[in-house]
């Protein structure tokens, strides 16, 4: 993995056509470490009350169902979908979800302030497939394209392929304008915010993954 600044801005590169990846910040170039985060910094990362009021027109294209409710070895969080926006991604997470897909899967990479993804069956950011199967890609759709990464709201990684969207997402650990536009946001953490909060907040090593695993225990879904 290579890591590159540009204008302040890092840019992981990962090893492997198959690497599924977002664009990061904060990392220090000749080491490799993680210098987005402080033990001496007790901002919240996000905040709950600000993130809501400042993005209601966004967050009121929410369905009200379904429902996902991610339980970790963290906390639950839950999560409402962007349905109308994104009918096909929100398939994507709600069918794998419910096969059992991400049940006791990590989330692999997390950098504080930026992201945290999971959803990768092998747990280095090269794995994992769509709904519709082994080697089977979805493409971006351009209501989610549309859609703001505010703090909670959840993404699709992908690789630098066309189609690449498989099972590995993503959660906006702040307002990644940075990102909107570039990636496929079909839904929003609606509860848990604290959780992700102290997720966001664990000790990585210099390929920003967790020193202690953070697990997705299982993932259910309510559509009543």
């Amino acid at each position: 993995m290579q890591k590159i600044i540009l204008g302040g801005v890092a840019i992981i590169i990962l090893a492997g056509a198959g690497a599924f990846y977002v664009w990061s910040r904060g990392a220090d170039r000749e080491t490799g470490q993680n210098t987005s985060n402080s033990n001496q910094d007790d901002t919240p990362l996000i905040n709950e009350a600000t993130s809501m009021s400042d993005t209601n027109t966004q967050i009121d294209k929410l369905a009200v169902l379904p429902i996902a409710e991610m339980k970790t070895n963290y906390g639950t969080m839950k999560i409402q979908f962007y349905t109308a926006e994104a009918p096909e991604l929100t398939k994507n997470f709600i069918e794998l979800a419910q096969s059992g897909y991400y049940n006791g899967l990590t989330f692999h990479r997390i950098i504080p302030g930026f992201v945290a993804q999971g959803g990768d069956p092998l747990g280095t950011g090269t794995g994992g497939h769509s709904y519709k199967g082994e080697g089977e890609g979805l493409a971006d759709e351009a209501g989610a394209l549309a859609l703001k990464h505010l703090p909670g709201a959840i993404a699709w990684a992908k690789s630098s392929l066309p189609n690449s969207i498989g099972s590995q997402f993503y959660f906006a650990l702040d307002n990644l304008t940075q990102l909107d536009g570039g990636y496929s946001v079909f839904g929003q953490m609606v509860e848990g915010l604290d959780v992700l909060e102290k997720i966001g907040a664990v000790e990585t090593n210099a390929a920003d993954k967790p020193v202690q695993p953070v697990t997705i225990e299982s993932v259910t879904i309510s559509q009543e």
